[in-house]
């Protein structure tokens, strides 16, 4: 009994370790010192660092590689740890002409969070569960 106790209390407590994630790409310090601007061009690029998280569809010719790290404890919300941004940006004729490097804060894009506005009554579930419990239909009229 006493195995099984113990074997329950190591299983409770290693369902509480943290989880770590990691996504996207960011390039290593080293292969970012290999950028020039001025002097490279995308398939250069390329060859250093790889191939970006994603691209701009239109506007500047704008490469992004982000990455973020985060942390998550069982069942509760995933907590930020590391969260970074690789901006190049090249120009039309594909040679790279800035390196930016930044850490996203309040002004990086975010999807828009209201909600669309519907018709009826915003009521709690179980109100709209049980409106209709107890009411009586109308016989209609017969001929």
């Amino acid at each position: 009994m006493k195995l099984f106790a113990s074997l329950m209390g190591i299983l409770l407590v290693a369902g509480c370790a943290a989880t770590v994630d990691y996504r996207g790409k960011y390039p290593e310090p080293e292969d970012m010192a290999k950028l020039s601007p001025g002097t490279q061009r995308e398939e250069d690029v390329l060859n250093v660092i790889g191939s970006p998280t994603s691209m701009s569809t239109y506007g500047d010719k704008k490469w992004f590689y982000v990455y973020k790290k985060t942390e998550t404890q069982s069942f509760l919300t995933p907590k930020v740890l590391e969260e970074k941004v690789l901006t190049l940006t090249f120009s039309k004729d594909g040679v790279l002409q800035d390196v930016v490097e930044t850490t996203p804060d309040g002004k990086a894009h975010h999807p828009v969070d209201y909600k669309t506005p519907t018709q009826g009554q915003d009521r709690p579930f179980l109100q709209q569960v049980f409106s209709n419990f107890g009411r009586v239909a109308k016989k209609s009229p017969t001929k």
